[in-house]
C-alpha cells in the first residue's frame, strides 16, 4: 500500500513538472504601418495582450534602439504606438530589432531606392498601349490580380491578413512580383535602352535596376529578417515571442521558419489561438 501510495506522489511530481514546463512560442504578426478602418494600434496592442510575450520582435534594425533597447525615439506608427503602451502594462517586456542591418545604408551602397517606381510605370504603360506579347500578357494579368487581392486585404482587420489564405495570396503576389516580371524586364528593350541614376549616382538601365531591387526585396530582406528572428528565439528558450511586421513579408518567414520548428524546439502560434 505503501508503494502504490509512493508511486502515486511521484506520478503527480512527473506530471506537474510537465505541465509546468514553459515551451519556447513563436506568433508571426502581419501588421499595417499606418492606420487603417480595422487594423491600428489599439488592435496591435489587443493582441499583444492576448499573447503576453517576454519578447516582441519589431521591423527595424539596431539603430533605432539605445544599447539596453530603448528606443531612441518612436514614430507614429502602428508599431511603436502599440509596443509603448504594452510596455506601461509589462514593463519587463524585452524589444529586440530584426530588419535587415543597415538596411537603408545597403540599398545606397548596391545603388537601390526602397522603391522601383519608374520601373512599374513603364510596365504599366506597356500594358495600356497593348504592347505585351501573349507570353508577357499572361504575367501581367497575373501580376495584377493578385495585386488586387492582396489590396482587398488592406480593408480587413488583422485575423484577415493573418491566415493561410491570405499568405498564399501574398506569396503568389511577391512570386510574380519578383521572379515573373524579370522575364518581361529582361527581354523588352525597353528597360535596356531608358537610363535611371541610381542611388550611387550611377546610370544604369531599368533592367539592371530591377534585378539588383528584387532580388534585395523578395530574397536577401526576408531572409534577414527569418534569420535574425530564429537566432533570437534559439538564443532565448522557454519565452513567448510575437514578431510585428507588414503583413507581406509574413508568408515568407514563416515559409523560412515553419520546418525548422522541431529541430530548434519552438512552436509557430496564430495570436487567435492563445
Amino acid at each position: 500500500m505503501q508503494k502504490q501510495f509512493l508511486l502515486i506522489i511521484l506520478l503527480i511530481l512527473i506530471f506537474s513538472c510537465s505541465t509546468n514546463k514553459k515551451e519556447t512560442k513563436l506568433t508571426i504578426l502581419g501588421t499595417m504601418h499606418f492606420p487603417t478602418e480595422k487594423i491600428n494600434a489599439d488592435s496591435i496592442y489587443e493582441v499583444l495582450k492576448k499573447v503576453n510575450p517576454d519578447y516582441i520582435l519589431m521591423e527595424i534594425d539596431s539603430s533605432f534602439f539605445n544599447p539596453d533597447f530603448t528606443f531612441k525615439k518612436t514614430f507614429d506608427e502602428n508599431e511603436y504606438n502599440a509596443v509603448s503602451k504594452y510596455q506601461k502594462d509589462k514593463p519587463s517586456v524585452k524589444i529586440r530589432p530584426i530588419e535587415f542591418e543597415g538596411r537603408n545604408e545597403y540599398r545606397k551602397s548596391i545603388g537601390i531606392f526602397p522603391e522601383a517606381s519608374l520601373v512599374f510605370r513603364k510596365l504599366n504603360r506597356l500594358h495600356n498601349e497593348k504592347s505585351y506579347l501573349p507570353n508577357e500578357q499572361k504575367i501581367w494579368d497575373k501580376y495584377e490580380y493578385y495585386w488586387a487581392l492582396s489590396d482587398s486585404l488592406d480593408n480587413g482587420n488583422l485575423k484577415s491578413i493573418n491566415n493561410e489564405k491570405a499568405d498564399k495570396i501574398i506569396d503568389s503576389l511577391m512570386h510574380y512580383q519578383y521572379s515573373e516580371l524579370i522575364k518581361i524586364t529582361d527581354n523588352r528593350t525597353e528597360f535596356e535602352d531608358a537610363g535611371l541614376i541610381d542611388a550611387k549616382k550611377d546610370t544604369i538601365t531599368l533592367k539592371e535596376y530591377y534585378k539588383k531591387w528584387a532580388k534585395f526585396e523578395g530574397t536577401d530582406r526576408n531572409n534577414a529578417l527569418s534569420n535574425n528572428i530564429l537566432n533570437i528565439v534559439k538564443e532565448n528558450p522557454n519565452s513567448t515571442f510575437i514578431v510585428l511586421t507588414g503583413f507581406k513579408h509574413r508568408f515568407y518567414i514563416i515559409k523560412i521558419l515553419s520546418p525548422l520548428e522541431k529541430q530548434n524546439n519552438f512552436e509557430l502560434k496564430e495570436f487567435y489561438e492563445y
